[in-house]
């Protein structure tokens, strides 16, 4: 495949991302959603680098997932001025910091000759917030100034948020031209010698050059003629508003350097978060790649923040914290990283609503939705800056508190998190005490905000069998389910911390909602519950992948969980690759569509717990299957955020969804999720001994992987290693490796 038509490559660290296309460039032409881009704006929109005046050929190009690292090969193209196709040979190789992107150039002549080679390299800083790139307008924008000294460009953005935000390019060497868009130079190659630049792009607040600004520029791209070095005749004649500059200097350390140091950070952090994890490995390599690719995919989105890793939701849209993702991205992650949901568990409570603010529909106890850091978001022209719009979040924030507690015992962590709990439990509570019904319920507040605040809140996401949307109030299936699973994870924490006397009245409250749900959602007409219940208690007659979540917490009944599982395996909703978010059948189908007939990883990882839970271990393995599949048909085997829903076919692979993010979080994550389900493995400790027990309930394997082994899982101050391998009859568990404190249950 041309490069140019294959998906953007994504490196990320910190709140720095950038996608970059196979020459490792930036070329709005081919990618106008590309670029690089620190703390919600587009710090880069353009980043190209010519030889002889043409872009370089793409031999090969490879993402680095396991070490954050993009690697380009590339050539000189056919060039009149130049040497023959294939006489150089460059190697580029990207690496990103918290602040920066830099590039080693490393080049090596094949001539037989001196070789001149004429090179430039061009960029733009259009300082773009991630919404503008997205596709929403504004009226007004900030003010762009440049500035260039005799090796590098500044371009300084003042927003109308009254924060400053710049871009400074830097070679590391005496430059012979510096333009408004470019910084040109001429590299003398000698026969198999190999010469070394670093090109650095910097977008850390400080002073980068030292000289005042030679042009103030509009927000528009650069297409006039700027300044060159005072040290070098200007090829153009410089604009009527700019001034001479004179030598300036950068005020960080010299590219070489902070490229060796960012690669040997990068480097290290992957390594890290390999080795304080378990590693799960099979007899089939394919599906170990994916597995590699998918943890890796979920460490490139996680950034430190003050209370550990938070997984980012995606790239490019959502590079931000978003309480729905991260909780369960960190929920599937749980067996083999628990360090995730620790991290994810303190920051949602540190940022929990205390007060009731309508502009960004928070309510006291809410788990917060998202959180962004743009221009945009700053000036209120989007309600997301520190944005509540969501249903969901609060009662799994308590889901993943209480799995948290069982997976690792740390019970001084969550006695810290208590009050948190507590207060997300009173704001449930309180939200169903409201509601005409008693069920949990959503009702926009915010101008701008989100019309539907499940997982599925795209404007046409809920609606009735004859396609007419749900107008009111919305009780969403599956968040009922949550508030089910919720009680009971808060009557199993107090029993933990010593509070066994706030549990039973949980265990009570959970056991009558389960009652009142049935009797409210389940619809015998379709075979499964509600989509949801619209705001005058109408059911939305809509066979969804939503109550395939209500398996998950075990709010269905054991006749509801059967049927649920027949429609969701049966062809009209499951379509050869996954489960799709609509049934064919439905009046809103389409494959094509965000949430009305597309497939989306992390539901199907979902869908396959609640599977396992009831028994259903197979149909979880179809999912399993399906999703491995997909995965072996998509580029570096990385499973998108959604992909559409057409029917597979033998000749086919999966058909793309446009601008899904890639990689998302959940959608990196959902294989350990699937793993979960068909191995049956659940941590968790024995109340009275306090041994750490690991169960393994009915395990089975794909019919492509005989043995599956899970090394080093750490359980606290205990470890074990298993390996599950295939019988005759049966998947057979061998305890290669444990520690005194732990038991093994096995349940065939």
């Amino acid at each position: 495949m041309p490069h140019d038509q294959l998906p953007p490559f994504v490196l990320k660290d910190g709140e720095t991302f950038a996608m970059l296309d196979g020459r490792g460039e930036i070329c709005p032409e081919t990618h106008p959603d590309s670029g690089i881009f620190h703390r919600g704006t587009r710090h880069v929109s353009r980043l190209e680098l010519l030889l002889w005046g043409q872009a370089a050929a793409v031999l090969s190009s490879t993402e680095r997932g396991e070490m954050g690292v993009h690697v380009s090969h590339l050539t000189n193209d056919t060039s009149l001025a130049g040497p023959p196709q294939g006489v150089v040979h460059l190697e580029r190789t990207s690496v990103l910091t918290p602040n920066a992107c830099l590039q080693e150039l490393s080049f090596t002549s094949y001539a037989e000759t001196t070789l001149e080679v004429p090179l430039c390299v061009r960029c733009d800083a259009d300082f773009r917030d991630i919404f503008e790139v997205r596709g929403h307008g504004r009226d007004h924008r900030g003010h762009t100034v440049l500035s260039c000294g005799n090796d590098a460009l500044e371009w300084r953005y003042l927003g109308l948020d009254g924060e400053e935000r710049s871009t400074a390019v830097r070679l590391g060497v005496t430059v012979h031209e510096v333009g408004d868009d470019r910084l040109s130079f001429t590299l003398v190659l000698q026969p198999r010698q190999v010469q070394k630049l670093v090109l650095a792009l910097d977008f850390s607040r400080r002073d980068v050059l030292t000289v005042a600004p030679s042009s103030e520029l509009s927000s528009q791209p650069f297409s006039q003629p700027f300044s060159q070095s005072s040290s070098q005749p200007s090829t153009h004649s410089p604009s009527p508003t700019t001034s001479p500059t004179t030598s300036q200097t950068f005020a960080c350390p010299m590219p070489a350097e902070a490229f060796e140091q960012a690669m040997g950070g990068t480097i290290g952090r992957f390594r890290e978060a390999r080795r304080r994890s378990a590693l799960i490995s099979s007899d089939n390599p394919a599906f170990n790649s994916w597995l590699a690719r998918s943890y890796s995919d979920v460490h490139l989105l996680s950034t430190e923040l003050e209370h550990g890793l938070f997984p980012y939701a995606g790239v490019p849209w959502f590079s931000c914290p978003f309480g729905r993702d991260g909780l369960i991205t960190a929920r599937q992650l749980l067996m083999v990283e628990p360090r995730l949901a620790r991290g994810v568990l303190g920051f949602l409570a540190e940022h929990q609503a205390t007060v009731r603010d309508p502009s960004s529909d928070a309510e006291p106890g809410k788990i917060l939705h998202e959180a962004r850091f743009g221009e945009m978001a700053a000036l209120g022209e989007v309600p997301f800056r520190r944005y509540y719009g969501t249903v969901d979040a609060t009662p799994l924030f308590v889901i993943l508190a209480a799995d948290y507690l069982a997976r690792t015992g740390e019970l001084a962590f969550i006695e810290a998190l208590l009050p948190a709990l507590q207060e997300a439990m009173a704001w449930i509570q309180a939200a169903e005490a409201d509601s005409f019904d008693g069920f949990l319920r959503y009702r926009r507040a915010a101008h701008g905000g989100l019309r539907n605040q499940g997982w599925k809140d795209s404007d046409d996401a809920v609606h009735h069998a004859d396609g007419r949307l749900a107008e009111g109030s919305i009780a969403l299936c599956e968040v009922q389910a949550y508030s089910y699973g919720a009680h009971r994870a808060m009557a199993a924490i107090l029993r933990r911390l010593g509070h066994g006397s706030g549990a039973e009245p949980l265990l009570q409250q959970a056991e009558r909602l389960r009652e009142r749900f049935h009797a409210a959602f389940w619809c015998e007409s379709i075979g499964t519950y509600a989509l949801a219940l619209d705001g005058t208690g109408l059911p939305c007659v809509v066979r969804s992948s939503n109550a395939g979540h209500c398996l998950w917490t075990g709010i269905a009944t054991p006749e509801a969980a059967a049927s649920i599982a027949r429609e969701l395996l049966a062809p009209s909703s499951f379509n050869g690759w996954g489960i799709r978010t609509l049934d064919e059948r439905e009046a809103r189908y389409n494959p094509m569509s965000y949430h009305n007939g597309s497939v989306w990883p992390h539901d199907n990882g979902l869908i396959a717990l609640g599977l396992a839970r009831y028994g259903f271990r197979q149909e979880a393995m179809q999912v399993l299957t399906g999703l491995f599949d997909t995965a072996r048909a998509m580029a570096m085997l990385r499973l998108p955020e959604l992909f559409c829903g057409f029917s597979r076919r033998d000749d086919e692979g999966p058909t793309h969804y446009p601008v899904a993010c890639s990689p998302q979080a959940w959608a990196s994550g959902s294989v350990f999720a699937l793993l979960e389900a068909v191995t049956g493995m659940a941590i968790g400790r024995d109340d009275i001994t306090g041994r750490v027990q690991v169960h393994l309930r009915h395990p089975v394997l794909p019919q492509r992987i005989n043995v599956l082994e899970i090394s080093g899982l750490r359980l606290g101050d205990e470890e074990i290693d298993l390996q599950l391998h295939r019988g005759e009859h049966d998947v057979g568990v061998l305890v290669r490796r444990r520690t005194a404190g732990v038991d093994v249950l096995i349940s065939k």
